[in-house]
């Protein structure tokens, strides 16, 4: 089963709620997340509170390097948008050893 979640600062328990209201014994991914509403540590923070259910996450990627988004905002030429995949990019690879099972490791 997959979901889209994208977590909201005003609603902070709607995004749990919704995870947990699909939850019906399948394995569960969540095909779509992103920081569009909420902050990147609220996400990091939904995401960790996520794993008792979902086994998976996955997030839009427009292809454009780490590495480049960081030399933008170096030279302070970042978009909001490209700001906001560098943040999410960043947080991705931050939670990458934690959340990877002991078989992709």
């Amino acid at each position: 089963m997959s979901v889209h979640i994208y977590p909201d600062s005003k609603k902070p328990d709607e995004a749990s709620e919704a995870l947990r209201r699909v939850a019906v014994g399948k394995p569960i991914v969540i095909e779509e997340i992103f920081a569009l509403s909420c902050s990147t540590a609220e996400l990091e923070e939904f995401m960790r509170s996520s794993r008792g259910i979902a086994c998976g996450w996955v997030g839009h990627y427009d292809g454009t390097p780490l590495a480049e988004l960081n030399a933008l905002e170096r030279e302070k030429k970042i978009t909001i948008g490209q700001a906001m995949m560098r943040d999410w990019l960043k947080l991705f690879v931050k939670l990458k050893p934690e959340f990877m099972t002991e078989r992709q490791r």
